[in-house]
């Protein structure tokens, strides 16, 4: 056989050990971060939510949502699907829970609520299923932001 013969074979072996590899690290491994949002109760900290008034879009998802960073090992099915509602990190190694701050807030993004310990656990819903469509819940969601009563 040529050297150039040999020289393809054992390139061709090479990369197949290559996209084995990375194949082994991310599907079977799962060795890798997922950045992702679950549901989140202003209870349990400031959430963020979508800043409706810079986003252009006429629809804008009013639901309040707290940022995971967690393995892929061992991130359940939701984080992938971005439909976990009661989501936590207790008891998960490697797993973050981010809530609404200076430092966290991103473009297009603002704080649920400025003051969590201003929250009358008595008259506060938490239930996460509840839809915020509604007139009344958008204009107490906005005076919460703005810090009225």
């Amino acid at each position: 056989m040529s050297k150039r013969g040999v020289l393809k074979i054992s390139f061709g072996i090479f990369l197949i050990l290559i996209v084995s590899a990375r194949f082994t690290h991310f599907f079977v491994e799962k060795d890798f971060y997922v950045h992702s949002v679950a549901g989140c109760s202003p209870l349990e900290g400031t959430c963020f939510i979508a800043d409706c008034d810079s986003n252009l879009d006429s629809e804008c998802d009013l639901e309040a949502y707290k940022k995971i960073d967690i393995q892929g090992k061992d991130a359940p099915p939701c984080i992938f699907s971005l439909d976990c509602k009661d989501f936590s990190c207790d008891n998960i190694a490697g797993c973050t829970e981010s809530y609404c701050s200076e430092e966290t807030l991103e473009e297009g993004e603002k704080c649920l609520i400025e003051d969590v310990n201003a929250i009358d656990p008595e008259t506060f819903s938490d239930n996460q299923d509840q839809e915020m469509t509604t007139s009344s819940n958008t204009s107490e969601s906005q005076q919460l932001n703005e810090g009225r009563p």
